[in-house]
């Protein structure tokens, strides 16, 4: 069973004394002055809900300590990734046990001792925890610490200072009354501690299930913050890689629903720089500039399939799949790789063999074949070419400026736009259209194209502040329409800046700290995620101040 191991103490706001945790209790009595100390399902998880998610990236049997402050109150907090085990005998605790959950306790499968297991309370159950295991019963029942019943070291004989007469001690009260005389004696400091020993700290458990129990809380309980680069598949999943909110770098993806469906930490991708293209065949390729090679990944779990490419070699005579200059990588819809390796504009197969970008015509008038050449020289220089501007450009390009952005359409036509102009091939590399938008400035990184054919790009006017726009550019480039305006001015469209658009229609655009903005085809919104919607507000403030 995956568990998260939990210690944890405060201090009494009666008497100061060390008041440990060992239940999550909502009442919890201090063993020394007997005050009640209260914790709500919100103070239970602002203690727990950090230790939950950094345990998860512990190894087994690695801790951390923590201390918290919150409700006016010091917390100390020793928690580890570990599975639920025996206090006595350190077995660990059976995935069956969960099934005797119900009934409150259980028994070690080691020595037999018994131990509580109770379903997670809304407090936790929220967090993704499924089972509470090996809490103090004194203190699930509102008591203090062990205090089930009273513990001494040995015999306690005690008299009446009054009649002499025998008094009956059994540690639950500290005023006794004498059974002879009536006289109520106060039970001296030294015995009370005999019988009421200094509580401990002792560990209980934060029951995750089994392994896949634990790996769906895991999703669930994701949160990214940075994001380099995303694509979209015809399903409506969407491929992420970025950072998640302790700056590690990861691959995710999330259904339609926004929901994780897949994260992958341990694929060493740079949380800034990393690239993304999607391959029609169900995998997703992984690169990066200043790195030689990509890796390609398994659409369905992120699972690494296979590496592609790597250093041109010495004395190579064709182009090589090597990404130290790359600028742009996309799939086709045969599945040949397409990229711009510096401002060469270059195809490889499947397997990474390299290709003509175009293919040759047939005829008298037809494209001769292509020559292939390497991208780089001696000592591994890039050969400079003179990349040609999308406003210059011609049929079958192949040379490019390096700061052009490109994007494959779902019909396989490819666009290339730079400083407003686009224009866009067949896969013949028959240039259709080339036209100059209606914009003062293209926002992000990405261009988007519906099933349908149509172009969609994030763009701006000119203003202070210059309205963000969503422009829609007709299939056969003759027609340029505004499908959604700026929300300062009314609209919709807000500061996302990464555009994905899905077959059908739907439009997608993310931006760092898991904003998310979702329009339907028509350009109403559909959804805004809360940080979204936090971040809007804090521009409607900032807005109003300056007025």
């Amino acid at each position: 069973m995956q568990g998260v191991a939990i210690e944890l103490r405060t201090q009494c706001g009666g008497c100061g004394q060390s008041l440990p945790l060992n239940a999550c209790a909502e009442r919890v009595t201090c063993g020394s002055c007997h005050r009640v100390t209260e914790l709500d399902a919100e103070r239970w998880r602002s203690l727990l809900e950090d230790p939950l998610d950094e345990s998860a990236r512990l190894a087994p049997d690695e801790g951390g300590t923590a201390t918290i402050m919150t409700g006016g109150a010091s917390y100390q907090l020793t928690y580890g990734n570990q599975a639920p085990r025996c206090r006595a005998c350190k077995t660990e605790v059976p995935d069956a046990a969960a099934g005797l959950a119900s009934r409150g306790w259980a028994s070690c499968v080691g020595c037999g001792q018994r131990l509580s297991i109770r379903p997670a309370p809304p407090a936790l159950a929220g967090l993704g925890v499924l089972l509470v295991i090996g809490e103090d019963p004194g203190q699930l029942g509102g008591g203090a610490a062990g205090a089930s019943a009273p513990r001494a070291s040995g015999p306690v004989v005690l008299y009446c200072p009054h009649c002499k007469g025998p008094l009956s001690v059994d540690g639950r009260a500290r005023l006794v009354q004498c059974q002879y005389c009536s006289t109520d004696v106060y039970l001296p400091d030294e015995l009370w501690t005999r019988l009421h020993p200094v509580a401990t700290v002792e560990r209980w458990y934060l029951g995750l299930g089994t392994a896949a129990d634990a790996a769906t809380r895991a999703l669930t309980r994701f949160k990214w913050y940075g994001i380099a680069d995303a694509v979209i598949d015809p399903g409506r999943n969407v491929y992420c890689v970025g950072s998640d909110d302790d700056s590690n770098g990861v691959v995710w993806c999330l259904g339609p629903d926004g929901r994780p469906r897949w994260v992958r930490t341990d694929l060493e991708v740079d949380d800034s720089d990393s690239r993304l293209a999607l391959d029609p065949r169900g995998r997703l390729l992984v690169w990066q500039s200043g790195k030689h090679s990509l890796v390609r990944l398994a659409v369905a779990d992120g699972r690494p399939l296979d590496r592609l490419g790597g250093r041109q070699p010495e004395g190579a005579e064709a182009h090589h799949l090597d990404l130290d200059d790359g600028k742009w990588v996309g799939v086709d819809v045969d599945g040949t790789i397409l990229a711009l390796l510096g401002e060469r504009l270059v195809r490889f197969g499947d397997d990474g063999s390299p290709l003509p970008t175009w293919p040759p015509r047939d005829g008298l008038f037809g494209k001769k074949a292509e020559k292939l050449r390497p991208i780089y020289g001696p000592g591994h220089q890039r050969i400079d070419v003179e990349g040609v501007y999308v406003e210059n450009v011609g049929h079958h390009p192949t040379e490019l400026d390096d700061y052009s952005k490109l994007h494959v359409g779902w019909d396989g036509r490819l666009f290339v736009e730079r400083s407003e102009w686009i224009a866009c091939f067949d896969r013949a590399g028959k240039r259709l259209w080339r036209i100059k938008l209606p914009a003062d400035g293209v926002r992000g990184d990405r261009l988007g194209t519906d099933g349908a054919g149509n172009l969609y790009v994030l763009a701006e006017l000119p203003g202070d502040p210059r309205p963000r726009v969503l422009l829609r550019i007709s299939p056969d480039g003759e027609r340029v329409d505004t499908l959604a305006h700026d929300r300062r001015i009314g609209g919709v469209i807000g500061d996302e800046e990464l555009l994905l658009v899905s077959p059908d229609g739907v439009i997608i655009m993310l931006r760092h700290g898991m904003r998310i903005r979702v329009l339907g085809p028509d350009g109403r919104l559909l959804h805004l995620s809360e940080a979204s919607r936090e971040s809007d507000a804090e521009d409607d403030e900032e807005r109003a101040r300056r007025a």
